[in-house]
Formats: structure tokens, sequence, C-alpha cells
């Protein structure tokens, strides 16, 4: 793990081997390498030595690119690796915040077996970064954490951070804390960033300023009736949406949509690009009436689709590219949403020569369906 690509300045003189755990219902994964890429299009999490992304890449991105941008610890998109299987849920949020944390604090992540600290955390985050909700299925997240642990170091401190667990949770965890095992239940982004400063070894100087902070919830009066003017502007900007008819809003649902194709020399190039995050060529896609006409050929990797639009957008595909997709992170038989800005990186298991699949685009109660037609030679 490069740390020193995410922050040199605050790298303490003995950088901390730091494991960070993401217990998951099916299984524990790990985080195992977090670098920035400047050259992506937007950050993505993958498995080891795997270009493809993992069903969580798009919340990742979300979490990156907004939340961790705001915060300023997030200058370019970055590339999460993560060992084992994080498949859905929103669970795996608090741990790689941490991860990011205590990377941006100079520690090094690595393996259990030679780590100076581990953090095993489970949980959700808001907007705000703050740790919230619930934590679930704590008791079979701890059995799966089990052979783990035990490879750890004697001298090792292991700490379970969560947020507000159940009783029953609580006492499951304090069952299961090894020797020099503790119990942090976080409240707030202060105690994530205190946690990772202390996995990192970072002491606090007296004179320090205090670290970045998220924006905060609370509204002043001019930011109230800046709101209320805008939730007028929009009521009558709603109306006279639909004096204009339902044909005007079904067009303009697709109209928020950008397709790019992406490319490379040949198939080999794909991977490398994917892996490495290299650039890819973008060639914009253009949208003819319900048709959307894709070159297909080696050298086509991937489809980036992005919403242009101030709505958020759905966007759905049938089955026809079974077998040229990763089916388990598409919105193949369940649409992804795209919030306002947001991309979607639709990656090319193999050119899906001479097939036509159908594309739906929702948006503000319409939808549309397009033709998406690969033409080309394998």
């Amino acid at each position: 793990m490069r740390a020193t690509e995410i922050d040199e300045d605050s790298k303490p003189k003995r950088a901390r081997r730091v494991a960070v755990l993401v217990p998951t219902t099916g299984g524990l994964a790990r985080v195992v390498d977090l670098a920035h890429k400047p050259h992506l299009g937007q950050s993505i999490a993958t498995g080891i030595d795997d270009f493809r992304p993992l069903p969580i890449a798009e919340g990742y991105h979300r979490l990156v690119d907004g939340a961790l941008k705001a915060l300023g610890d997030s200058p370019s998109p970055c590339h999460l690796v993560i060992e084992g299987a994080v498949d859905d849920g929103r669970s795996w949020e608090l741990p790689v915040l941490l991860a990011h944390r205590i990377v941006r604090h100079g520690a090094e992540i690595a393996a259990v077996e030679d780590a100076d600290w581990i953090v095993w955390a489970t949980g959700s985050v808001d907007g705000a970064l703050n740790p919230t909700g619930e934590a679930r299925y704590v008791g079979e997240k701890l059995g799966h954490s089990a052979g783990a642990l035990a490879r750890r170091r004697a001298d090792a401190i292991v700490a379970f951070a969560l947020a507000d667990p159940a009783e029953a949770d609580r006492a499951a965890i304090e069952r299961a804390l090894p020797p020099g095992g503790r119990l942090v239940l976080l409240d707030g982004f202060e105690s994530v960033e205190a946690l990772a400063r202390e996995a990192a070894g970072v002491v606090e100087p007296a004179t320090s300023p205090a670290p970045p902070r998220p924006p905060r919830r609370g509204m002043g009066r001019v930011a109230v009736l800046v709101l209320l003017a805008l939730i007028v502007a929009g009521a009558i900007a709603f109306g006279l949406s639909i004096l204009a008819g339902k044909g005007e809003r079904e067009r303009d649902v697709s109209a928020s949509l950008s397709i790019e194709r992406l490319t490379a020399a040949d198939r080999a190039a794909c991977v490398e690009a994917q892996m490495t995050g290299a650039a890819l060529a973008a060639r914009p896609v253009a949208i003819d009436g319900a048709r959307i006409g894709v070159p297909a050929t080696q050298a086509t990797c991937a489809l980036r689709f992005t919403n242009t639009g101030a709505a958020v957008m759905a966007i759905g595909l049938d089955s026809a590219l079974a077998g040229s997709i990763i089916e388990g992170d598409s919105p193949m038989g369940r649409p992804i949403t795209l919030s306002p800005g947001a991309r979607y990186l639709l990656v090319f298991r193999a050119p899906p020569v001479g097939r036509t699949a159908r594309l739906t685009v929702a948006a503000e109660g319409a939808e549309e369906a397009l033709a998406l037609e690969f033409e080309g030679t394998p």
C-alpha cells in the first residue's frame, strides 16, 4: 500500500500497519489497497488483480467523489481493492471510510498477520460522514471473522467499531474481544476521525488545527429563504411542465442521458486500462430517436452513462447482453439509480457484436425505452 499517495504531510515517523476488515453476512472481506488514480473517470472498487467493478463500485464512487471530496480528502478518483465478496447493502461504508481516514493519516494497509492494529467495523454513513443506523447481523459477522482474527499477532490491538449496537450485539462483541481488544462506539464523524488517528499512530499537537469537517446539517435564515424561493420556483416549473404535456416529458428523459463509448487499442489494452487507471478514449454515442447505434469491436471497452439532468434517473437493461457484461454489477434485471451528475460504467467482458439490448431510462415518473444496437466485427 502506497500511503504516501493519499497524503504525505501527515505521515508519522514510523508508519503503522493497519488491517481494515469489512465483515459481511456472506463472509469476511478486507481492504487490500487504496490509491489515487488521477486518470480514472471516477472512483472504482475492484477485487485483487481484477479490472471489473464490484457491485458496490457506484456507491463507493458517490462516497469518495461526493462526501470525501467535500471534506477535502479526495483530490482525484481512488481505486479501492478488496479481498473477499462485498455484494450489496451499505455496511461496507463505515470500514471503507475508516480505511480512507487511516491512510490519510499516514498508516499502511496490511494483512491481519502483519498488522499493529486491526479495525473491524460495520455500518453505513450519512452525507456528513456520520455513522448512521443500527448495525445488523453482528453475531453472524463475528462468526465469519473468528478465523482471521485468530491469525493476528499477539501484540496487535483489535478495535471493533460500530454505531448504536443492540444490547445483544454489544454483549456478543464484548464476549468476542481478544486480549488487547476493545469496543469503540462511533456517534459522529469526530469519533471516526479520533479512531483513525489513534490507529494510524498520530499524536495531535497542542497547536494543530482541528481536522476538516463535512458540512453541517443546520441551515441559517438566509439559506432557509433561498430554499423557500427554490421550492416556489420548482413548483412553478413543475406546473409548466405539466402544461407542456406528457410527450415533451418523455423526450426529456433520454435528453438528460449522456452515453460515451470508451475504447483502447485492443481487448488487452482495455483490461490493462481498467487495472492501472490509464485513460481510455471517450467517444460520444448519439441517441437517434429510439435507437442507439454502438460500434462493438475488440477496442470497445465499456459504455459510460452520465445523468446530465437535474432529476434522479434510473437505467435498466434486459438480458440480451448476458455473457458480454459483468452481470452482478450491471443494471440487467435491476435498474441502477443515477443521481444528477453521477456516472455508471458498463464494462464489457467480450464485445457484444450483433446484439440488441433494450435500455430503459426513467425519471420524474416518465420512462423511455431505447434500443442499444451493437454493430461491428469480433
